[in-house]
Parts: structure tokens; sequence; C-alpha cells
């Protein structure tokens, strides 16, 4: 009897400490990698030395910060951003990624994201996307270049 009222001790406390040690996945996050763009068409009499700018000024001003930005490719791709959800977590992180058309008549914007997760051999960012994340970068992005043009 003694060994039974000890194991159902040890049995709680093996499910609190496992429960700590998973993460929260946000509302928005998707374990893809691949979709989750969006489209913008510019306008015609925008030039794309004006997008750049545009574009560069929105990810700036949500702590888009860059990793690689090719001018002459069209591509942006920013650090990890860990205040993409709204609040500071460092098990989640988001980095955007946006692509001028060849023609610089349009932008695909995408929120790459990955989350931290606990596994028996220790810690692993898994990849995928974050449609809310996406989204708003997405209408930031719209509504400023509307607004530019």
């Amino acid at each position: 009897m003694r060994g039974k009222l000890l194991a159902i001790p040890v049995i709680l406390l093996a499910a609190i400490v496992c429960q700590c040690e998973s993460t929260q996945k946000p509302e928005g996050y998707v374990p893809i990698t691949t979709g989750g763009q969006m489209e913008i068409l510019l306008a015609d009499e925008m030039t794309y030395d004006q997008a750049w700018a545009i574009v560069n000024d929105v990810l700036d001003s949500n702590r888009y910060f860059y990793e690689q930005a090719e001018k002459e490719r069209g591509y942006i791709e920013t650090d990890w951003n860990y205040e993409a959800t709204g609040e500071e977590r460092l098990d989640y992180r988001c980095r955007a990624i946006v692509q001028f058309a060849p023609d610089r008549r349009s932008i695909k914007s995408k929120a790459q994201c990955e989350i931290l997760e606990q596994g028996g051999l220790g810690e692993k960012w898994v990849p995928g996307t974050d449609v809310e994340v996406g989204r708003d970068l997405h209408y930031k992005l719209k509504s400023a270049l509307e607004e530019g043009s």
C-alpha cells in the first residue's frame, strides 16, 4: 500500500514537469514550410525605388531588421523577430520574407516562423508559418504602399 501511495505524487510531479516543458503554440502557427505568401500589386505610377523604400520603412517600424537585402534581386529576408506576436517570446520567432516580381510590379510577402520544442534529444526549432503574423505584415505593407502611390 505504501508503494502505491508514493507512486501517485511521482506521477503527478511528472505530469506537471511535462506540462511545463511543452510550448504553447500561437493560434496562427502552422507547421508548414511552403505557401503562406500573399501578393500585393503595385500602383502603376509607383517606381521600384519608391516601393523598395516603403517596404524597408514598414519592416523597420515593425522591428524586422535585415539579415539579407538584395535590391538588385528584389529580395529581403529579415533576422528573427521574437516579438512578432505582440509579446516577447524566446520560444517563438518569425522573420519577414519579401520578394518583388521580376517585372517589379508586385511583391509577395510571407512570415516564416519557428517554434522551439522540447524533445527527448533536447530542443529543436520546428519551421512553419503564422497566418496571423503574415496577415498583419501583408496588411501593413499593402496600406503603406497604397498611401505612398
